[in-house]
């Protein structure tokens, strides 16, 4: 799998997408969905700053949360698993 693109998108695009592909979200996800998206913004901040110290910091602090709330939204494959929303692996869309 080739990752160069990551670099080229937003942490709040990555996220954006993950929402909109979920079909199984619901208007009570609304606020956690918010603070995903305020997290993104917050790591897509430090990440164009470029200083080190604050992308350190944010790698112990931001970005463990922004997994927490994604997984407990079912929107990566571990939230998906705990959730039961698994699709059988031929039916997942490659990116």
């Amino acid at each position: 799998m080739n990752f160069d693109h990551f670099a080229e998108r937003s942490m709040v695009d990555w996220v954006r997408g993950a929402v909109d592909a979920a079909d199984h979200l619901t208007e009570s996800d609304q606020a956690s969905v918010a603070l995903a998206l305020n997290l993104a913004a917050h790591l897509d901040e430090v990440r164009e700053s470029g200083d080190e110290a604050r992308v350190d910091k944010a790698t112990f602090g931001p970005v463990p949360t922004l997994h927490k709330i994604l997984t407990s939204l079912g929107l990566n494959s571990e939230g998906k698993q705990k959730l039961g929303l698994l699709v059988a692996e031929e039916d997942v869309e490659l990116f």
